[in-house]
């Protein structure tokens, strides 16, 4: 009997090899539907006349609101980026600067508005259907599966920034890049998520980190 039980198993093992595995349902294309808010932790490089790199927690709230946070020694922020959709704010090397968004503002450091970085670490697709101001446009690449890779800014018939999206992941009820960069010929910005949660509970009040009463030039 043992040996029937044994020639038995060994057919069932046969068997089970010729089986193949359920295939994995594809991720829908696209960022999450209702995708309005993203807390996540990633690695960050910006690169212009120096580089400023490392681990980063990131908190996005749309339209026009994020918070990059540059980590030290000890999970200890050492540069904070920070926007209310009115004011940039950088806290760096003990020193708080602000700015107003505007795009005739010569001193303002960087290329993009705080709503299209906030759509870009978003997944681009706000900028999608979005109508850009005058005399701008984007021009949108998208892959096989429908997902924005690229996008350039067109202002004036000159290209503003370029943007570069792969690693697209799984974010649940679609997908999100985990790898982004933003490059304007001057400066870079790279982001690699780590890990995400998808719309948390932001408050407002946690994109600005200006002293109250204090303004922006």
């Amino acid at each position: 009997i043992r040996p029937l039980w044994a020639l038995c198993f060994i057919l069932l093992l046969a068997g089970c090899g010729f089986l193949k595995p359920a295939p994995v349902a594809p991720a829908k294309a696209g960022p999450p539907a209702g995708l309005n808010a993203l807390r996540a932790e990633a690695v960050m490089e910006f690169k212009d006349s120096g580089n400023l790199s490392g681990r980063a927690h990131i908190l996005v709230k749309s339209p026009a609101s994020f918070r990059i946070e540059i980590l030290g020694p000890f999970n200890s922020p050492v540069t904070t980026i920070s926007s209310d959709g009115a004011v940039l704010s950088i806290f760096s090397d003990g020193s708080l600067k602000t700015y107003r968004w505007d795009e005739e503002n010569p001193v303002l450091p960087y290329s993009f508005a705080p709503e299209e970085l906030t759509a870009l670490l978003l997944g681009g697709g706000p900028l999608d259907p979005a109508k850009p101001p005058p005399l701008t446009a984007y021009r949108i690449t998208r892959d096989k599966d429908g997902n924005i890779t690229g996008v350039i800014k067109i202002k004036d018939g000159s290209e503003v920034f370029r943007v570069a999206m792969s690693d697209f992941r799984d974010a649940g009820n679609g997908v999100l890049p985990f790898s982004l960069t933003v490059d304007d010929g001057y400066k870079s910005l790279r982001v690699r998520y780590k890990s995400l949660e998808i719309n948390p509970d932001i408050k407002p009040d946690v994109f600005n980190i200006a002293p109250a009463g204090q303004t922006a030039p």
